[in-house]
């Protein structure tokens, strides 16, 4: 199968390491487990058109080393990748910010056959779905549900995050709680 893999929260533990930077830098004290929400300026009473600001502040200064892995991904997508199936990282990032991508996906050794960054953080949500139908990718794994609304014509898996789980999903979408999970899945797809 083809598959279209989101990169934050999805490949990378982005959401953890935000909140735990956020703490750092205006002296709060929230838990991951406890932020539901992907709109940090809201934690910090900025308004949500500094959302990309914000986000470039706490992105670009950590080394690469400081963003876990979401746990079972690197060894899903290995599997995955050498029983044929077709890695795609398609990620909400500013085209700018392939390389950046690249290396994470490098250093977690995350098997891909190519990397796609479409800008659509926070508005666009279905620049994903269309990139997806252009390349003929038949899945979609996110985090966010609003990527995942528009693609009623190919398998679209919400992996589970504290801002998704108490959100009721569109009938064509699959909710995934690990990568063990999305292994099944995909399992069942492509045998079918």
């Amino acid at each position: 199968m083809k598959l279209a893999i989101d990169f934050d929260n999805t490949v990378v533990d982005s959401h953890a390491v935000n909140v735990k930077r956020i703490n750092e830098i205006y002296d709060l004290k929230l838990s991951a487990d406890q932020v539901d929400t992907t709109f940090y300026t809201d934690l910090v009473g900025k308004p949500r058109e500094e959302e990309s600001d914000l986000l470039y502040m706490l992105n670009h200064k950590l080394p690469i080393s400081n963003r876990p892995a979401v746990e079972g991904v690197s060894v899903t997508a290995q599997e995955l990748f050498s029983e044929g199936h077709h890695l795609n990282i398609v990620s909400a990032r500013p085209d700018s910010e392939t390389e950046l991508v690249r290396k994470y996906c490098d250093w977690l050794n995350i098997p891909y056959e190519a990397i796609y960054c479409v800008d659509a953080l926070y508005s666009g949500h279905d620049k994903k779905a269309k990139l997806c139908k252009e390349l003929g990718l038949e899945v979609l794994i996110d985090d966010q549900i609003g990527y995942l609304e528009s693609c009623t014509d190919m398998l679209a898996l919400l992996f589970t995050r504290p801002w998704n789980k108490n959100i009721e999903v569109p009938e064509h979408v699959i909710r995934v709680n690990s990568w063990f999970s999305v292994r099944e899945v995909v399992d069942v797809y492509a045998s079918a």
